[in-house]
């Protein structure tokens, strides 16, 4: 029974000596407008181990990175998906956290993985209701794993979702791909 036991405590400490904890930044970091180009660099510059982004499609088909079906949180209240990205982008955006306060724009999903390329960060990606991004539609589905592949991320970024449909989705048509359920 000692042997058991020791053997136990010898597999749990070498388990915890082995775990590494990640660092995420959430909406890219607290250091600029959430899920801007700024923030995500910040976060990155910070020593992030992941950059957390949400998905959103603009009214001309881009993916965009932004939490809300709107700019109201940081803007004027423009609708994500009833935009155009330049019509989007030429709205500047401002957040005050702890006595300062960031300005910035609407960060495109490409340039959110060229950050996390150029950073060596691992990008984060959460699916949040948006057209063919939905328990009913999943048709841009298809459109985001080709950014991630040609970004060289498609097996090095994990996708998450509280849409079942999605994640069945991608785990359906992409199973080498790693998703997790929020």
């Amino acid at each position: 029974m000692k042997k058991i036991f020791t053997l136990l405590l010898l597999i749990a400490a070498t388990l915890s000596a082995s775990a590494q904890p990640y660092i995420v930044g959430h909406r890219g970091s607290i250091w600029g407008v959430e899920n801007t180009e700024e923030a995500f660099i910040n976060g990155a510059k910070k020593g992030y181990d992941y950059l957390e982004t949400d998905i959103k499609v603009t009214k001309d088909g881009h993916f965009v990175c932004w939490h809300d079906d709107n700019l109201t949180k940081a803007s004027d209240s423009p609708s994500i998906a009833s935009n155009t990205l330049a019509t989007l982008q030429s709205k500047k955006l401002t957040q005050t956290r702890d006595g300062v306060t960031y300005t910035g724009y609407l960060t495109t999903f490409e340039r959110y993985l060229d950050i996390c390329k150029e950073y060596g960060v691992k990008p984060l990606v959460e699916f949040k209701w948006a057209t063919g991004v939905n328990n009913s539609d999943c048709s841009n589905i298809p459109k985001i794993v080709k950014i991630l592949e040609e970004k060289g991320f498609r097996n090095d970024c994990y996708i998450f979702t509280s849409m079942e449909t999605c994640l069945k989705y991608v785990k359906t048509n992409y199973p080498d791909m790693e998703i997790m359920k929020l």
